[in-house]
């Protein structure tokens, strides 16, 4: 069991009221028993996890204050008891069987603890006690430092220790010439706190400066330091759990709602939310084709080198030695596909999973293993557009076998992710090649470990439930073991520099410190690659799924009247509701468009700065808009506007009127959501556009067509390719003759788009 703090008080006495508590429960996934302790089962938990999260309420004390000399438990105060019991149980309630019900609750259950360590050491004994003002109070402590500053830490320390000198040497040692190691569970027991022992010790640290003889000296740094404001999110989320207290049952709580307004008042009272940096085009440029380079360039080796320590646990038991993974280590320093990765990627690989190994610049297998997976994770989720835990939580992630092949040849493959927001279930979606080369790649190394899982006679992975053999799991190698039997699972940080996710980014970025891909920018980075997967050589083209030119085509094919009969009849005969799984589908989808709908903006605002700023473009709309910035600009004044802040202003105007980037491999059309225009060139007679007509002879001198120098090198690709297909025999009859108009088309504009690259000039 994981407890809050780490010892029970001795004058511990419980009432024998739990009993009434536990019969005001509702939820059936939670508990509350006689010891005191919060049972609540969890709805993350693998088969093979502990399937409940339990506190201890005896553990859980308050401090000192004006009536208690010394700290008592917080099971002694019946009313606190019922309260976190009974919020919790109404938290349980409004979560359902969310994913992250656990993880939400157990955050609501410490806050619940602190709030009531704040008010006992303001000499306030009951919930119904609470006035306004109180809470009001609290609301401005904790905005203004966190907790440290709302439960009075640093005077609780300064006091604890002025009257216990002597605990100062208990609580302190040398650890090395300068680094101080503290006892932090009996730095809790000193200061009688629930807070985060790191919280407390980071404070003590600041006290206790040189003297280790009992002496407390004042640290001038430490005086001088300010509480670090909290943030308006922070802020507000503890309002909110504070407002569960109104009206719990048997009137436990209190019979007002404390903030009736915990965003406005957190809004008023906590530092703004800062903007986060977003991932741009270089930055996604370096991590996709890094990633596809460990994926591609690296992944057969990887795969070979997990086979071949694998291979020789298998060959040390069955020769019945004692060390199996002793000989490990010897392998890998003779292994020539080690050097040949080692050359690829430039780091020396040393050692199979020696932490001692783990210095700058080099490499165990566990790390090169851990890479690999950081490269298929971020794969994945920029290719799909999907949230972390969608593929790599252990039990929600991508699972063995989570992909299926529809048709080999025409490259349709189907992806069963779970969608953790919405339907909170399982749902198939198209996936391109990599993605579907991902999987057969993990599926090998799980394959690896699942050998000598057999051939040592542990369990075998394929007798668990097929959603929760993890393709993100892996076994660390051992000299005693040869590979543990403990089941190990992937977790991404970019910012820990013992992370894979770090290291991940220092090689892809070369050293440089470009930016931190956190988790929730992968939608962006899809996005990103979806508008300029034509533009950047450095990336792989990312084939659009379904083939479709915009994720809306998706959502008129799930919602389509032809195929609903078919979908609802077999909806009935599964159990489930075929149009409300398609309406979940529709929501994913429309909330991906979103952003792409944002990143579409930033590229319209980057095709229009780039033609006033004269860089060499062609095609028919950056004529369009020199002349509709030459004749603006007499209308409004851009003398004092730097280029960009115009480029923003002509943006927002041609966006209005209804213009926006469409990527293809031939150019980027303009037209965006124009129905009728008769400046297009792929117009009928009525003047509707007709996009499907489009081709590069038609768009090339169109007024909405854009190219850049990426766009005439696709071209380039594209006439070698076609003089290549004319030259090998193979077309006959029309084909042929068509192969041969094309290639003179494309001569013909790519002559047409150099010469106008040429001649682009900055504006007069």
């Amino acid at each position: 069991m994981k407890s809050l703090v780490k010892y029970i008080p001795e004058n511990l006495q419980l009432t024998p009221r739990w009993e009434e508590i536990s019969q005001l429960i509702m939820h059936k996934d939670m508990s509350f028993d006689a010891e005191y302790v919060i049972r609540l089962k969890r709805t993350d938990a693998r088969s093979d996890d502990a399937q409940e999260i339990e506190f201890d309420l005896k553990e859980v004390v308050l401090p000192p204050n004006v009536v208690h000399e010394k700290t008592i438990s917080l099971a002694s105060r019946f009313d606190f008891v019922a309260a976190i019991v009974l919020v919790t149980d109404a938290l349980m309630q409004k979560s359902g069987n969310a994913k992250s019900r656990g993880s939400h609750v157990r955050l609501a259950i410490c806050i619940l603890i602190k709030f009531f360590e704040f008010i006992w050491l303001r000499d306030k004994f009951h919930i119904s006690d609470l006035t306004s003002e109180d809470f009001d109070e609290f609301a401005k402590a904790f905005a203004k430092g966190g907790w440290a500053e709302a439960l009075k830490i640093e005077d609780r320390l300064k006091s604890a220790i002025s009257a216990n000198p002597e605990l100062v040497n208990e609580l302190v040692r040398r650890k090395g010439k300068s680094n101080l190691h503290i006892n932090r569970n009996g730095l809790k027991r000193l200061v009688g706190s629930n807070l985060h022992s790191n919280d407390i010790n980071d404070y003590f640290r600041k006290l206790v400066v040189e003297s280790l003889n009992g002496a407390v000296l004042e640290s001038t740094s430490f005086s001088k330091k300010k509480p670090r404001p909290m943030g308006v999110s922070t802020i507000s989320h503890v309002l909110a759990i504070l407002n569960n207290l109104f009206d719990l049952p048997n009137s436990f709580g209190i019979n007002y709602v404390p903030y009736p307004d915990s965003r406005r008042l957190a809004s008023h009272l906590g530092v703004p939310p800062t903007v986060t940096k977003n991932m741009g085009v270089r930055e996604a440029t370096a991590v996709v084709g890094h990633a596809y380079r460990w994926l591609y360039e690296y992944g057969d080796d990887i795969v070979a080198l997990i086979a071949g320590a694998c291979a020789q646990v298998v060959e040390a038991h069955k020769k019945k030695r004692k060390m199996k993974g002793l000989n490990l280590d010897r392998w890998l320093a003779s292994s020539t596909i080690a050097r040949d990765l080692e050359h690829k990627i430039g780091v020396k690989i040393i050692g199979v999973d020696s932490p001692r190994n783990r210095k700058h610049g080099v490499l165990t297998l566990r790390d090169v293993l851990l890479l690999f997976f950081t490269a298929c994770f971020k794969l994945v989720a920029m290719m799909n557009a999907r949230r972390k835990d969608e593929i790599i939580h252990p039990k929600y992630g991508l699972h063995y076998g989570f992909t299926k092949v529809i048709d080999e040849e025409l490259a349709i493959f189907q992806g069963n992710f779970y969608l953790e927001k919405t339907l909170k279930d399982y749902l198939e979606f198209y996936v391109n090649r990599t993605t579907r080369d991902v999987a057969l790649y993990l599926e090998k190394i799980q394959d690896c470990f699942e050998e000598v899982n057999v051939e040592l006679g542990r369990p075998s992975q394929s007798e668990q439930l097929w959603s929760e053999r993890s393709l993100f799991s892996y076994q660390r190698f051992s000299k005693a073991h040869g590979i543990s039997e403990t089941i190990n699972s992937y977790l991404y940080d970019p910012t820990d520099p013992q992370n894979a996710g770090y290291k991940f980014h220092r090689l892809a970025f070369e050293g440089e410190s470009l930016i931190t891909p956190h988790p929730h920018m992968f939608r962006r980075m899809y996005s990103l690659i979806f508008m300029y997967q034509h533009e950047i050589p450095s990336m792989l083209a990312l084939r659009q799924q379904l083939d479709h030119r915009s994720l809306k085509s998706t959502q008129v094919y799930l919602n389509d009247p032809i195929t609903r009969i078919e979908r609802e009849s077999i909806g009935r005969k599964l159990g489930v509701s075929a149009q409300k799984r398609a309406e979940i589908f529709a929501l994913h989808l429309r909330g991906v468009q979103e952003e792409i709908d944002l990143i579409r903006d930033e590229k319209l605002i980057e095709i229009i700065l780039s033609i006033i700023e004269g860089q060499p473009t062609s095609g028919g709309y950056p004529k369009f808009i020199k002349k509709f910035y030459a004749r603006i600009s007499k209308k409004l004044d851009f003398s004092q506007l730097k280029n960009e802040a115009a480029a923003k202003e002509v943006a927002r105007i041609v966006s209005e009127k209804g213009h926006s980037p469409n990527p293809s491999r031939e150019g980027t059309c303009m037209a965006g959501g124009l129905r009728r225009s008769s400046a297009s060139r792929c117009r009928d007679d009525d003047g509707v556009l007709r996009k499907e007509n489009a081709n590069v002879t038609l768009c090339g001198k169109c007024a909405f067509g854009f190219l850049n120098e990426a766009y005439v090198n696709n071209l380039e690709e594209d006439l070698t390719l076609s003089q290549r297909h004319l030259q090998s025999g193979h077309l006959q009859g029309l084909e042929e003759k068509r192969t041969v108009i094309d290639i003179a088309n494309l001569k013909s504009m790519i002559a047409y788009h150099r010469d106008r690259l040429d001649q682009s000039r900055p504006l007069s």
